[in-house]
């Protein structure tokens, strides 16, 4: 058991290493703290950072607000995705606990890497936005539905609250029409939806089309999501690690509980190949596997 005077050498170091780094970490800190209190108490304490509006989910954020947002949490060069550090990781965590705009930022593999592998209190503050706004999530998620409508919600529901989900969860979830879509961002030619369907838990890349084929990508990238934070829980604080373990006893019998409309429909192999082609022609590769972090590490510095 600590005596005293050590509880306050602690609390000393603590305040002269916030102090030291002139309030560039005092921010995230508040946020880590406030993040422990769950996904709503989160929100609470970042309402007056920078905000990026309602988001059109077929551009993506801005790079300016996110710059903005990561600035006002300490950083001196705005938001990197990857390598993420502690500003940008934090920043994240805002878009997903004040704002449900996880599907805001691309990259959903860089975010799983960090969620799975990164250390410090932006990671920690990220960790636990994801685990408690999934968690918030688990009833409406974590259900067995063959209603159009229902999947559409679910998968609303995941774009929310796990970053790098797909443009196309919202979008479909948000009502719009996917045959108006722009054909890449359509259920049945999104890469994004592609490699979330061919995921561990997922049906594989070919699967189904329309609604149920998006719904299955976005509870693939669930249940994935799910398992990195189980599997990161060796790099957070104890008290994320309390938070996060808490969380996850809602989140797995719910993800138990999922269960979709099957569709025995196929996308046809070609139709892949001719979008690739013509993207390839264009200059802009489509398939080509994004790859991991630069530097082969997830840990935020």
């Amino acid at each position: 058991m600590r005596t005293r005077k050590e509880a306050l050498t602690t609390s000393l170091v603590v305040a002269l290493l916030v102090g030291g780094c002139g309030g560039k970490m005092s921010k995230i800190l508040k946020l880590e703290e406030a993040a422990r209190g769950g996904v709503d108490a989160l929100a609470e304490a970042s309402r007056d950072l920078p905000s990026c509006g309602a988001v059109d989910a077929e551009k993506g954020a801005e790079a300016a607000c996110l710059a903005n947002l990561a600035n006002a949490l300490g950083s001196k060069s705005g938001f990197h995705a990857q390598p993420a550090d502690q500003a940008s990781s934090a920043a994240v965590a805002v878009l997903v606990a004040r704002d449900g705009q996880g599907y805001a930022v691309p990259r959903y593999d860089a975010w799983l890497d960090l969620l799975k592998n990164g250390k410090g209190a932006g990671v920690d503050a990220l960790r636990m936005a994801v685990a408690s706004g999934m968690a918030k999530e688990a009833a409406i998620v974590g259900q067995k539905t063959e209603d159009e409508a229902v999947a559409k919600t679910m998968m609303r529901r995941v774009a929310a609250r796990i970053p790098g989900a797909c443009p196309t969860y919202e979008l479909l979830g948000s009502g719009k029409d996917n045959s108006k879509l722009a054909p890449e961002l359509r259920a049945e030619h999104s890469t994004c939806v592609q490699k979330h369907l061919s995921l561990r838990d997922g049906p594989g890349g070919r699967y189904g089309s329309g609604t149920f084929r998006a719904a299955e990508g976005a509870m693939a990238l669930w249940r994935e999501t799910e398992r990195t934070l189980r599997q990161g829980l060796e790099h957070a604080s104890p008290e994320a690690r309390d938070r996060i373990t808490k969380d996850l006893a809602v989140i797995e019998p719910a993800t138990q509980r999922i269960g979709l409309r099957r569709d025995t429909s196929t996308v046809a192999s070609d139709v892949f190949l001719r979008l690739g082609e013509a993207h390839a022609e264009a200059g802009v590769p489509i398939v080509r596997d994004a790859g991991a972090p630069k530097d082969g590490s997830a840990d935020a510095k």
